[in-house]
């Protein structure tokens, strides 16, 4: 395994984590009227402004180093869908990741939901 992978892997889990403990949430979202807004996207309103600075430096440094891109995502709800749906929804729409390449990440929170 190549280092900026291991180094992608070792950081997304920890960072799943981090991303569940500062959830608690607002109202729902349908992934048509979502828009990316840079690797860090707090629909539900839940993240500090110094969580997301950290984030998007982790997601950008990941990028730049493993060239594979990382897209935090909360929404208050997933109103009723599956997240495994609302999650393949949502990467298809916005694209994450390099084009013709499997180098993409989406973590998504649903506070809401639990999920």
């Amino acid at each position: 395994m190549s280092s900026p992978l291991r180094f992608a892997k070792s950081i997304a889990l920890p960072l799943l984590f981090f991303l569940v403990l500062c959830a608690p949430a607002a109202n729902a979202e349908q992934v048509k009227n979502l828009k990316p807004q840079g690797y860090v996207n707090d629909f539900a309103g839940v993240l500090s402004a110094q969580a997301k600075d950290k984030l998007t430096a982790l997601c950008a440094e990941v990028d730049q180093k493993a060239k594979a891109q990382i897209a935090v995502v909360t929404v208050s709800s997933l109103e009723g869908e599956p997240i495994e749906q609302f999650s393949i929804d949502l990467a298809t729409a916005w694209g994450i990741g390099p084009k013709q390449k499997d180098r993409g990440v989406l973590i998504l929170v649903a506070p809401n939901d639990r999920k």
